[in-house]
């Protein structure tokens, strides 16, 4: 499928339960994710009588890697289109951390697409740089205020193409992201080496 001419990649897995329609689930995964993370959860759903759809926010996983500002609206506009295009019905809309918050977002701005919305491991606030700018903000927490300095250096910082090529290179590698999965997922035994080679392709 194309999103505003760009590739996005998406798995489709049909519902093999015969009970009565269910409405269509499609899942959103978090920063660094794929498809393949629902990669045991589409049967499940689908044995229960969802179309299941998986789909790869712009920048991630398999989807076309655009220069371009990516932020939370651009995702969101890009799961609307998807539930207006790909699935056609009303969904519900799961996501994972940034999908969660881009779901959200999108169900915010679209609600008419939507039959529902289900969130975890929420990504409340991915940019508090938008906190510390906003006029209207009486009562900004000392703490992100004191972190408003280092997060303009990493800005400036992160913009220089190799200082960020070398970090990123540092922080992707298989050993690294597995160390990451392991100290965050409750089970770590589904932080396989299957999770460790889809995050890092």
């Amino acid at each position: 499928w194309e999103f505003k001419g760009w590739r996005v990649n998406y798995a489709l897995c049909a519902a093999t339960a015969a009970e009565d329609a269910k409405p269509p689930v499609v899942l959103v995964h978090g920063f660094g994710g794929a498809v393949g993370h629902f990669r045991s959860n589409i049967a499940a759903l689908a044995a229960a009588g969802h179309d299941v759809y998986a789909v790869d926010l712009l920048g991630l996983g398999r989807s076309e890697k655009p220069k371009v500002q990516y932020e939370i609206e651009l995702w969101a506009e890009q799961l609307a289109a998807f539930a207006e295009d790909v699935v056609g019905e009303r969904c519900v809309v799961v996501g994972n951390s940034l999908g969660s918050l881009s779901s959200l977002c999108a169900v915010a701005d679209r609600p008419e697409l939507f039959a529902g919305w289900v969130g975890f491991n929420c990504a409340g606030g991915l940019n508090n740089k938008a906190i510390l700018s906003d006029s209207d903000a009486t009562d900004v927490d000392w703490r992100l205020a004191l972190a408003g300095p280092i997060f303009s250096l990493l800005d400036y910082v992160l913009k220089i193409r190799p200082v960020a090529s070398y970090l990123f290179d540092k922080v992707r590698t298989p050993e690294a992201v597995s160390n990451a999965l392991q100290a965050v997922y409750v089970n770590p035994s589904r932080a396989d080496d299957e999770l460790v080679q889809i995050i890092c392709k």
